[in-house]
C-alpha cells in the first residue's frame, strides 16, 4: 500500500481559508439582512383551527384536544353509539394517510383519526433530540439558560 502524503502549497492554504472566511461573511449578513426583513407571513401564526385545505366535511369533524400542553388533530367520524377505532398514521404522514378507509369503517365504528405529535395540524414538540440527548449523558441537569441557548 503507498501511502504518500501529499502536501499543499501556501497558495492554495491561503485560498482555502479565504474561500471559508467570505462563504462565512455571506451566511452571517444573510441572517441579517433575514433579521431586518421580516414579514407577517415569516412570523409564527398559531391557530386554534385547521388550514381550508384540510378541512374535508366528507371525511368527518376536524377537531382538537389539549393533552399536556400539546395539541393534537383528530377527525372523528361516525355515530357515537358504534364501538371506538382509533387510528394512528405511520411516519411521515397524518391522518389524511386513512382517507380511503375512514368512510367505510365509520358506518360500523366511532373512528378517530389523530395526527401525532409533530404531524399535520398537531403541535411540534417543544424538546429537540439535542437537548434530550444532552440531558441523559450528562451527570448533572443542564441549567435552563443552556438550554435557552441551544434553542436558538
Amino acid at each position: 500500500m503507498d501511502s504518500r502524503i501529499a502536501s499543499i502549497s501556501t497558495w492554495e492554504i491561503f485560498k482555502i481559508y479565504s474561500l471559508s472566511f467570505l462563504c462565512g461573511i455571506w451566511v452571517y449578513f444573510k441572517k441579517i439582512i433575514a433579521g431586518l426583513i421580516k414579514t407577517e407571513s415569516s412570523s409564527k401564526n398559531f391557530r386554534d383551527k385547521p388550514p381550508s385545505c384540510l378541512v374535508e366535511s366528507s371525511f368527518g369533524i376536524h377537531n382538537y384536544v389539549k393533552v399536556r400542553g400539546t395539541k393534537f388533530h383528530y377527525v372523528e367520524s361516525g355515530s357515537s353509539q358504534s364501538p371506538f377505532l382509533l387510528l394512528l398514521h405511520g411516519f411521515p404522514d397524518c391522518w389524511l394517510s386513512w382517507r380511503y378507509q375512514i368512510p367505510e369503517l365509520s358506518k360500523y365504528f366511532r373512528v378517530v383519526a389523530v395526527d401525532l405529535k409533530g404531524f399535520g395540524d398537531s403541535d411540534k414538540p417543544v424538546k429537540t433530540f439535542r437537548t434530550i440527548f444532552l440531558r441523559k449523558i450528562s451527570c448533572k441537569p443542564l441549567p435552563e439558560e443552556s438550554l435557552e441557548r441551544m434553542k436558538k
